[in-house]
């Protein structure tokens, strides 16, 4: 189940809860809209890495999903829909590696503290794909 809109949107607490009770799994999403607005330059934050080479979103979006209780990000990458694919607004491989780097950290955290927390992306032939900390 998802709630919310917008570029990121956190299910409320009680939609998680809703969801939980009626044994369904509840996401935030991260959405990036290239048809409505989304411009280059506008997703800097998006792509900043500490000195190690990771994304800080990705930890920001697992702590996010801790804090608040959902299970997971769903991310529909629509951020070059509106331009031209030779100057992109998001690279495939960035994102690529985004997806990467979240679904390690899900195993690690899930390691420590046993948290299973995931993601739900789109692949290239239009499908989902479903990772967690067990995938």
């Amino acid at each position: 189940m998802f709630d919310e809109e917008g570029t990121v949107g956190v299910p409320s607490g009680e939609f998680t809860d809703y969801a939980h009770i009626n044994g369904a799994k509840s996401y935030g999403i991260l959405y990036l809209d290239g048809f409505f607005g989304l411009k280059p330059g506008m997703i800097t934050d998006l792509l900043k890495k500490d000195s190690s080479g990771n994304y800080l979103i990705v930890n920001k979006m697992i702590e996010m999903a801790k804090y608040y209780g959902f299970d997971g990000w769903f991310v529909n990458e629509e951020a070059n829909g509106a331009f031209d694919q030779e100057q992109p607004v998001l690279k495939y491989e960035d994102m690529v590696d985004i997806l990467n780097q979240f679904t390690e950290q899900a195993k690690k955290e899930s390691e420590k503290t046993g948290d299973d927390i995931g993601i739900i992306s789109y692949t290239n032939s239009g499908t989902l794909e479903y990772n967690n900390s067990s995938t």
